[in-house]
């Protein structure tokens, strides 16, 4: 099997809401108690054997519900515990498959693959992209991948923790803490991202790739931060769908796969740093003293244009109504996205300063224009996961450095100055809600040639809990580097056979566990009266 794609696959489809999916919106999960505990848990692990597994994330609900099945309050609570984790894995997995259909037909094809497996860290020769079909694709043998075969890989596999860990491991290489921790209500937190346009199945294929803090701090925004969201994810879903076959073509004509296109676009939306710059010399002490970063319209002061009037103008253009009336504070705050991944920051930012803070925790809270936004409309902004009409805007440089970054997810480096010859062509950021200076900063690069300041600039950065770094040794660092993290060819190959080990030991263990625990459909005739 070769790693051409078929031209089904090479062409995106237009986006289907999630209600349109084949396999969203999901079946709630069954919470009903009429039956007793084994006969809920058999009900469970059918076609999950490999929920059996050590290995697997979940399999300590099924380890302890066996154990206290005579005590029947307390298996059910377990039981609603399993159930409930059941159906937020296949939440998350069925958004990583829709992720990776990317003709929407409900399988993975050849060059899907390839991108699934570059995507997640994975060796992706077309050897690899061969074994790995051979392993999973066992219903019928048709050289795709359904998604019924699809969630039995992501079991055997572990979980989708497991399976999205190398891509994991390069987010958390750039600051962002992607450890579970306690979090709010879970449905109150679903409700209040619905309200800022993020559909379920967006909130799904987000989760095992922001952290907690991330999805918290954007269930939290203010009213008119939500709105101002809202109004740019309905536009950039619908231009970014509009655009993709006009990139494809583009990647195309300038030598480039599909799956180039599609890394790219991941790159953007998980890797590529967002960052601010700031002149030390000013505002160094300001940094200091205060607890956020804030806008124009709290400091009166700003490195481009100082007119309220202004850009409360360009504000209602880019976000309609949410701001208008709006408090200060509440109002976005603007930074650059490093899509060049360059150690010394943005050619074309100097006036805002040399030094920048690199942020973190606010990725579903950003917005994206493809230069300065000042007086452009709102058609021109875009989301991090809806970019593909702004990436039309950008030249055949600016793509090309930027492919070479987004290939392999490689710690390497770009040189925005190569690119970003014309004022105002960098790619900006607008942060909805807010940036507290202790929360959303991972660190302050600084260029050498202030390291006269080293003292104090090293005293800030341990006063607010950063990272400080210089951009040249930042430089030299990332030039070292071979690559992110990704998983080896051995390891690869002993994923696989684990995967296909489990695949043929999977009818013994259905036929083991009902034996086992055979129950009747009937009642118990203990539990009639």
């Amino acid at each position: 099997m070769g790693c051409g794609a078929s031209a089904a696959s090479e062409q995106p489809a237009a986006r289907q809401t999630a209600a349109e999916l084949p396999y969203w919106p999901l079946e709630a999960p069954d919470l009903s108690r009429e039956v007793p505990p084994p006969q809920r848990l058999a009900k469970l692990l059918e076609n999950r054997s490999y929920l059996e597994r050590e290995e697997h994330v979940l399999n300590s609900f099924v380890v302890r519900c066996r154990e206290t099945d005579e005590n029947t309050d307390q298996a059910h609570d377990l039981l609603d515990h399993l159930a409930l984790e059941l159906a937020s894995e296949q939440r998350i997995a069925c958004a990583a498959f829709a992720r990776f259909d990317k003709n929407r037909n409900g399988f993975l094809q050849v060059a899907e693959i390839e991108y699934m497996l570059d995507y997640l860290g994975f060796p992706h020769m077309p050897e690899d992209v061969t074994s790995f079909m051979s392993t999973i694709d066992r219903e019928v043998t048709d050289g795709q991948i359904s998604l019924e075969e699809f969630l039995q890989c992501v079991g055997r596999f572990g979980g989708t923790c497991k399976l999205f860990e190398m891509r994991r491991k390069q987010i958390q290489a750039r600051g962002t803490d992607l450890a579970e921790k306690e979090e709010e209500n879970k449905d109150h937190q679903r409700c209040e991202l619905l309200a800022c346009g993020l559909l379920e199945d967006e909130q799904a294929s987000w989760q095992p790739l922001v952290s907690k803090a991330d999805l918290t701090a954007a269930a939290n925004m203010e009213p008119c931060q939500r709105e101002a969201i809202r109004h740019v994810r309905h536009l950039a879903r619908m231009n970014h769908e509009q655009a993709l076959p006009l990139l494809t073509e583009r990647f195309t004509h300038m030598g480039y796969t599909t799956s180039d296109m599609w890394m790219t676009l991941s790159w953007i939306r998980e890797l590529a740093p967002v960052i601010i710059h700031v002149d030390l010399k000013t505002i160094a002490e300001f940094l200091r003293k205060d607890t956020h970063y804030r806008n124009q319209f709290e400091t009166a002061s700003s490195g481009g244009l100082l007119d309220t009037s202004v850009r409360d103008k360009w504000e209602r253009s880019l976000f309609g109504a949410a701001y208008e009336g709006a408090e200060p504070f509440h109002r976005p705050k603007y930074g650059v996205l490093n899509v060049w991944n360059d150690p010394q920051g943005i050619y074309g930012c100097e006036q805002y300063g040399d030094s920048y803070l690199v942020l973190k925790d606010l990725r579903l809270r950003c917005t994206l224009a493809p230069q300065d936004s000042g007086g452009l409309p709102a058609q021109r902004l875009a989301v991090l996961d809806y970019c593909a009409h702004s990436l039309m805007e950008y030249t055949d440089a600016e793509l090309q450095e930027m492919v070479g970054l987004a290939r392999h997810g490689r710690e390497k480096i770009g040189d925005s100055q190569v690119v970003c010859q014309a004022w105002g062509k960098y790619k900006e950021v607008q942060i909805h809600g807010e940036i507290d200076l202790s929360k959303h900063v991972e660190r302050l690069v600084v260029p050498e040639r202030h390291s006269d300041h080293a003292a104090e600039y090293d005293d800030l950065a341990k006063a607010k809990g950063w990272q400080i770094t210089w951009a040249e040794e930042m430089e030299r660092e990332l030039e070292q580097k071979a690559g992110g993290a990704e998983m080896s060819r051995e390891d690869f190959d002993n994923m696989l056979e684990k995967i296909a080990d489990q695949g043929e030991a999977k009818e013994a263990n259905l036929e083991a566990v009902p034996e086992a625990a055979k129950i009747s459909d009937a009642p118990d005739e203990a539990t009639q009266g």
